[in-house]
């Protein structure tokens, strides 16, 4: 079903894709109708294709196009995506189409066009690979029969390292005036009693973002995991942008694989003190969810 909101989301699914196309030296795009609702993708790195399976080798292709067309159900329903360029991936369809599900990406209406181009340069290089979930039976025995091929074949991320947006650029969401929520992110993270090594790199990157030493850090990691009554203290600042920083919450949270109890109750208590309603915690949690597992298949 068409709905109002549709335009504005097409209009900021553009910026996006041009935000991505300004950091990527891979990925350039050609869009069509105003607001755009046709996307014709262009990868320009090695990659994976088909054509000559019957000798046992895979050929490596310098240029792959694809097509997303954003249906008048669009973000309610996924985009259509179609390869124009022959790929040889055990999680595409030999006719050239793909389904999230199929790749790693459970749809979302939050999942923005952006991390899905993520996930199709990981496709196309090897970088994400899922034998159990293949659509492509052919390729599923080719890498079954071939587990030390050399993956991927292009080492290179969407974007160079520091400036990596997949929607959720969380350097970028951070500013000089958010130590307190960087401090919160330590809060949550250490909620559980310890704080996993996948938590740990994102705090990183965010201590960085800021301006924060490595002995600043890990002294607040230290207080974090030592004293309890912090969290008052940490949380008394009013967040000037409270979905914002719940959802960055949830992504920390989330990114050792799952939310447990206590890093729960810590959510629902900065929802509670930045007076969220409800319906839009579940919204924000939802979408940091979303976007934590796209991350975490990013860096596998």
């Amino acid at each position: 079903m068409y709905s109002d909101e549709r335009p504005d989301r097409l209009v900021k699914e553009l910026t996006a894709l041009k935000t991505l196309a300004a950091q990527s030296d891979v990925f350039t795009f050609e869009a069509r109708g105003n607001p755009p609702d046709e996307y014709e993708i262009t990868f320009n790195g090695k990659g994976l294709s088909r054509g000559s399976v019957f000798d046992d080798t895979i050929e490596c292709g310098d240029v792959h196009k694809l097509t997303i067309r954003l249906g008048y159900s669009y973000p309610t329903d996924p985009p259509e995506i179609r390869w124009a360029t022959p790929v040889f991936h055990p999680n595409l369809s030999a006719y050239g189409y793909l389904r999230l599900e199929k790749c790693g990406l459970e749809w979302s209406s939050d999942t923005t066009l952006d991390i899905i181009c993520m996930r199709l340069w990981d496709i196309v290089r090897g970088e994400y690979l899922d034998l159990e979930n293949a659509s492509d039976y052919s390729a599923r025995k080719w890498f079954e029969k071939h587990p030390d091929y050399p993956l991927p074949v292009d080492s290179r991320a969407l974007c160079p390292a520091g400036s990596q947006s997949s929607g959720f650029d969380m350097e970028k969401q951070l500013s000089a005036s958010n130590i307190e929520l960087l401090k919160a992110l330590i809060v949550l993270s250490a909620a559980d009693g310890v704080i996993a090594r996948s938590e740990r790199g994102l705090l990183e990157r965010f201590a960085r973002a800021l301006g924060m030493s490595s002995a600043s850090l890990d002294a607040s990691i230290d207080h974090a995991l030592k004293d309890d009554t912090c969290r008052e203290k940490l949380f008394r600042r009013v967040i000037a942008e409270p979905d914002q920083a719940l959802e960055l919450l949830v992504i920390v949270a989330r990114m050792d694989g799952e939310i447990s109890d206590p890093e729960k109750d810590v959510l629902l208590e900065v929802g509670k003190k930045l007076e969220i309603m409800a319906d839009d915690f579940a919204r924000i949690c939802k979408r940091g969810i979303q976007r934590a597992k796209a991350l975490c298949n990013r860096a596998k």
